[in-house]
């Protein structure tokens, strides 16, 4: 099972851009760890990861485009 944790103070809301971003942490029973602070754009439907983590604790500045978020069927 995959653990999603997110660290204190890491949700803001943006109310004037309409986004709320976010960091996130994704670990894996065998100890790896990915982490993105991402945005969603609330009446767009839709997402961007802004940054990724590097092992050393500093970022990779992306700024990606926004992308639809797409509900799948259960």
């Amino acid at each position: 099972m995959v653990s999603l944790d997110h660290p204190p103070a890491s949700i803001s809301a943006l109310p004037t851009q309409d986004e709320v971003r976010y960091t996130l942490v994704v670990r894996s029973p065998s100890g790896a760890k990915n982490v993105s602070f991402e945005g969603i754009r609330c009446t767009g439907h839709q997402y961007r990861v802004i940054a990724t983590g590097n092992p050393d604790g500093t970022w990779n500045t992306r700024a990606g485009e926004w992308r639809d978020i797409v509900r799948r069927a259960d």
